[in-house]
């Protein structure tokens, strides 16, 4: 995720991802923005998780303001 202000990045902020898996369940993760205000996450599928459509959707907070956005994928 990239976190910025207008073009600025901001380093420093805490972002929330949430992966939703096919059956519902979630899988939350979090990370913090590097100084060119990126957030990485990772998750590895495990054989026992389920096949389908996922979502990942990220959330992060600053200073009074929040934003979001959401992802969609396929694990086959």
């Amino acid at each position: 995720a990239k976190v910025g202000s207008g073009s600025s990045a901001l380093a420093n902020v805490s972002v929330t991802f949430v992966f939703t898996k096919p059956n519902g369940t979630l899988v939350t993760k979090s990370a913090i923005s590097d100084s060119a205000g990126i957030a990485r996450t990772n998750y590895r599928v495990a054989r026992k998780d389920p096949t389908g459509a996922w979502t990942l959707k990220g959330s992060a907070s600053y200073s009074g303001s929040s934003a979001s956005n959401i992802s969609g994928f396929t694990v086959k």
